[in-house]
């Protein structure tokens, strides 16, 4: 049970790597390595648009879009060329990580299956019911779908066996769809089941995007967030706090927590 985390970084994202830096170092988890995302900016639409196999599209994309499906393709190459590892979690650079991530992450592995995938952070935009199959955490369990095409968005932090990630990296390129489109992977044979954390055990950390191009006011707001600057921090913090409480709402537990067990 080798396993490895894979960072999605711009190499002009300095403050956002300094971050997450500092929450692997938090936790004492030195098993990591930064990939550096595909730049639309220096690459150039015309080229990304390229990358599109537009028979087969699902809907219009962004070059920005594009460029990220393709670093997440970067980070699964790795992990699929290293002999020595069995499971990769992929983190983009904005992930808040809970103490007990690493209990988390090998519980889960434990439990799910080699066809199977694990969400840690999570979006749903309508609602959908899980059940509860396993305590993971502290105060982490491990949910899966009722419906086994609902319909989790996010590619904010995920755990994925070497088996998916050689399948899916055969769907995700040419791209048709966005990098989050799990479930529209699901269909077309990548992975078996998408399990849940619940609550989602990794939460982005509420930073301005590092898509925009030389932006100043993202740049300044990045070093508010990261230094945690009185009052301003607290701005940025609250807002934080509506958003989990959003992307929690549309998940349905159907079954009492308490049923589950601790590993």
């Amino acid at each position: 049970m080798k396993w490895k985390v894979y960072i999605i970084n711009l190499t002009t994202a300095t403050i956002r790597r300094k971050f997450i830096k500092k929450q692997l170092k938090k936790i004492k988890y030195n098993n990591y390595e930064i990939v550096d995302a595909v730049n639309a900016f220096e690459i150039g639409e015309e080229w990304l648009q390229d990358q599109l196999d537009h028979t087969e599209l699902v809907k219009p994309m962004t070059g920005s879009l594009i460029a990220c499906t393709l670093s997440h393709k970067l980070a699964l190459e790795k992990f699929v060329a290293d002999d020595t590892l069995d499971y990769i979690v992929i983190l983009e650079d904005d992930a808040l990580l809970p103490d007990d991530f690493v209990q988390i992450v090998e519980s889960a592995i434990r439990y799910i299956g080699k066809d199977d995938i694990v969400m840690l952070a999570g979006m749903l935009m309508e609602p959908f019911d899980y059940f509860p199959v396993k305590t993971i955490g502290k105060h982490t369990t491990l949910i899966k779908p009722v419906d086994p095409y609902a319909r989790p968005f996010t590619t904010a932090a995920y755990l994925m066996p070497k088996e998916v990630a050689i399948k899916h990296l055969k769907v995700i390129y040419p791209v048709t769809d966005a990098p989050d489109s799990w479930e529209y992977y699901k269909r077309k044979g990548s992975i078996d089941n998408i399990y849940l954390t619940y609550p989602f055990a990794v939460d982005p950390e509420v930073f301005q995007s590092s898509r925009d191009h030389k932006s100043l006011k993202n740049t300044i707001a990045n070093w508010i967030i990261y230094y945690q600057v009185p009052f301003l921090y607290s701005f940025f913090k609250k807002r934080r706090r509506v958003t989990e409480l959003e992307r929690l709402q549309n998940v349905h537990i159907v079954t009492p927590i308490a049923e589950t067990r601790s590993v």
